[in-house]
């Protein structure tokens, strides 16, 4: 879900540190979490713990209301 991921980066729980998304960078991430969790798509694309990943997000706060909004549920 949207939200959760958002909120899952914002409390540098992914990455070493905090990472302001919104809700249209969050896709990525879910996608990846996604990929990672399912062992049939990680043979597929061979992801592995040497792979490099990027992923971009296009967006941060845009809307601060919203966005405390989504990662206060």
């Amino acid at each position: 879900d949207m939200a959760k991921t958002m909120k899952l980066l914002g409390n540098a729980s992914f990455s070493n540190e905090k990472i302001t998304a919104g809700e249209n960078s969050a896709p990525g991430v879910i996608s990846l979490i996604t990929s990672c969790e399912d062992e049939k798509i990680k043979e597929k694309i061979q992801l592995n713990q040497d792979s490099n990943i990027l992923l971009i997000g296009c967006e941060g706060d845009t809307d601060q209301t919203m966005y405390q909004k989504l990662i206060s549920q």
